[in-house]
């Protein structure tokens, strides 16, 4: 049975400092080329199959 225990800052009672393990960090610019590109084709294809219903 694995057993995961945190123990940051345990080596001081009087303090608590996350040194390192949850530190946010930024997106990757790879991520966002990605997002940009699939939301660019998917505006292409609405545009492209776009039928306005004709008046009745």
């Amino acid at each position: 049975m694995p057993i995961t225990i945190n123990a940051y800052g345990s080596e001081r009672a009087d303090r608590f400092l996350v040194t390192g393990s949850e530190t946010p960090k930024g997106i990757p610019s790879w991520v966002w080329a990605l997002i940009i590109a699939f939301l660019g084709f998917a505006l292409f294809y609405i545009i492209q199959y776009w039928q306005l219903p004709e008046p009745a």
